[in-house]
């Protein structure tokens, strides 16, 4: 017996992704709102509970027509991501564009506290450093000469 596949529509992500909210419920990506990520996150977390009401509203219905189970259920999930932060970390790793503003202003503090960059420099070791140092001038050098390498 022989067969045909077609990839071409094909994906595979990690589950987070799946329980994470839509990013898109404001209809502008967060880096890209003009007032901040902090006002992004505010109007976010307003709007957010009328969509998961939504959609469990919707899941409790596939429950009682007996196509969904309840343990499918992507709702608590979903709000879960928000209040844990889980929902920063899918967003980073998928808009690798917006990884940066994104790690400093909602990852590194939560896993890590008050701080910024050069804090976290200073906690690297003198070889630590000048290693970073090295790499940082090797890849300035690199783009004078027109070219990044990988």
């Amino acid at each position: 017996m022989n067969g045909v596949l077609d990839w071409e529509f094909t994906y595979a992500a990690p589950t987070g992704f799946a329980y994470s909210p839509p990013f898109c419920l404001l209809l502008e990506l967060p880096e890209l709102w003009k007032q901040g990520l902090d006002d992004w996150s505010a109007r976010y977390e307003k709007v957010l509970p009328v969509f998961l009401k939504v959609l469990k509203d919707k899941e409790q219905g596939a429950i009682d027509r007996g196509i969904m189970k309840g343990s499918d259920r992507l709702s608590g999930y979903m709000l879960k991501s928000w209040e844990s932060g889980d929902f920063w970390l899918d967003y980073a790793a998928r808009k690798s564009w917006a990884f940066d503003m994104i790690y400093w202003a909602k990852i590194d503090r939560r896993y890590f506290g008050n701080g910024n960059l050069s804090g976290r420099v200073k906690l690297l070791t003198p070889d630590g450093r000048a290693e970073m140092e090295g790499f940082v001038q090797m890849k300035l050098k690199a783009e004078e000469e027109g070219g990044l390498p990988d």
